[in-house]
């Protein structure tokens, strides 16, 4: 189960993400991600309180992206080095696909 906490500042829509992401929501917080990011014209999801992530979720992400790159939204992820979503993203080469920061200051 994920759960978000959604903010605005500086016309930056800041979405947090906390809890597990996998096949069973991966579909659902993907939908919901895209019409959360589309607000504004940047948008910075954070994973670092991700507690578990699978390819599921690396697959949803990857969409994410390429549908907000279209629309053009700006998204930027964020993820501390010492989270789940970094490791992972590490292994997979995902930060090659999407703009990963450690952090991020509006």
């Amino acid at each position: 189960m994920a759960s978000l906490e959604i903010d605005e500042l500086g016309g930056t829509r800041r979405i947090r993400v906390y809890g597990e992401i996998d096949m069973t929501n991966a579909g659902s917080l993907g939908s919901r991600l895209a019409d959360e990011c589309t607000v504004t014209g940047r948008a910075v999801l954070d994973l670092s309180d991700v507690s578990y992530i699978n390819s599921q979720a690396l697959n949803m992400l990857q969409r994410l992206g390429d549908q907000l790159a279209a629309a053009p939204t700006e998204l930027i992820v964020v993820a501390r080095p010492d989270s789940v979503a970094a490791r992972l993203f590490d292994i997979t080469a995902m930060n090659a696909h999407l703009d990963v920061r450690p952090s991020f200051d509006v």
